[in-house]
């Protein structure tokens, strides 16, 4: 299943990581660079989370 990241921009997330740690915060949303070196990812809390990153998102009040 492929997330949408755009979805989640400026939205309050709790965001559960491949790794099975899970963060809460304020998302942003990063475009893929004009170059696309860089995927889109979200920005939370100054982490930055690719799609594959992410086990799975919801967003919260």
């Amino acid at each position: 299943m492929k997330i949408d990241l755009y979805d989640y921009n400026k939205k309050n997330v709790e965001l559960t990581a491949v790794d099975g740690k899970t963060y809460t915060g304020f998302a942003i949303w990063i475009d893929e660079d004009e170059f696309e070196r860089e995927p889109e990812s979200l920005e939370l809390d100054n982490l930055l989370f690719y799609a594959e990153d992410i086990k799975k998102i919801k967003i919260i009040d």
